[in-house]
C-alpha cells in the first residue's frame, strides 16, 4: 500500500497526462501493470533529456561559479578533483572555463604570477588527461 500511495505519485508526477491518466483506474492487477509499465517505459525514453539538463545545469553552474568568485590555482585543483569523480566532460568544461577566464584576467590586469600560475596549471591538467 505504501508503494502505490507514496511511491508511484512521485514517480509519474513528470510524466505527460497519456501516461498519468492511466492512474485513474487501477481497480485491477492489469491496470496497475499497464500504468506503472507506462510510467517505466516513458522514464527509458527521456533519460536522456534528463541527463542533458542535468549536465547543461552543471555547466551553468561552474560558468556561473568561476565569473563571480574567480577562480584561483587551490579552486581550480579542488574542482578538477571533484569533478574527476563524476563526469570527465565537466572537468574538461572547467579548464576550459577557467582558462577563458584567465585570459580576459590577462587582457584587462596584464600578466602576473597568479593568473600565469593558473593558466600553467591548466593547461598541464589539459594535456595529462588529454593523454
Amino acid at each position: 500500500m505504501w508503494f502505490m500511495c507514496s511511491y508511484l505519485p512521485k514517480c509519474y508526477q513528470r510524466c505527460p497526462v497519456s501516461v498519468t491518466r492511466q492512474f485513474d483506474d487501477v481497480s485491477s492487477r492489469e491496470k496497475l501493470e499497464r500504468a506503472v509499465s507506462a510510467v517505466v517505459e516513458w522514464r527509458r525514453s527521456n533519460v536522456l533529456f534528463d541527463a542533458y539538463d542535468a549536465f547543461e545545469a552543471a555547466t551553468d553552474r561552474l560558468l556561473s561559479s568561476i565569473s563571480e568568485t574567480s577562480v584561483t590555482a587551490r579552486s581550480y585543483l579542488v574542482w578538477v578533483k571533484e569533478l574527476t569523480t563524476l563526469v570527465s566532460k565537466l572537468q574538461h568544461y572547467l579548464t576550459f572555463v577557467a582558462c577563458l577566464h584567465v585570459a580576459r584576467k590577462l587582457l584587462r590586469l596584464g600578466f602576473t604570477d597568479r593568473w600565469t600560475k593558473l593558466l600553467s596549471i591548466c593547461v598541464t591538467i589539459w594535456v595529462v588527461t588529454r593523454i
